[in-house]
């Protein structure tokens, strides 16, 4: 598994996250940190879960997290909100730099050029 940090702005909001891709399948997971968003009624503030992100982190950098599902609960006892994504088919930067064995039928990662 590999991870990396993100974030996004829409015009509804914007948000951080640290995701977590499973090399093998593509699957990936993302833990939320924070999300701000905008409705009529003025701003909305998700909680802040920076804290517990990291902490979470540590534990899969540590090993002791051997799949998706796992990172999963691990997350939600915490309580992180996350979002499953399927990418079947597609390898990230990430896996094709650390993990280039565990490619299996996708295809490879192209830089852009």
């Amino acid at each position: 598994m590999v991870g990396r940090a993100g974030g996004y702005g829409v015009p509804q909001g914007f948000g951080s996250y640290y995701q977590v891709e499973d090399c093998r399948t593509g699957a990936t997971l993302d833990l939320t940190k924070s999300r701000i968003g905008y409705t009529d009624a003025g701003e909305v503030k998700g909680p802040d879960r920076a804290k517990e992100v990291e902490t979470v982190r540590k534990i899969l950098l540590a090993g002791r997290v051997k799949d998706l599902a796992a990172l999963d609960q691990l997350a939600r006892r915490n309580p992180i909100s996350t979002m499953a994504a399927d990418r079947p088919g597609t390898e990230s930067c990430g896996c094709a730099a650390f993990y280039p064995d565990l490619r299996g039928g996708k295809a490879p990662y192209v830089t852009a050029r």
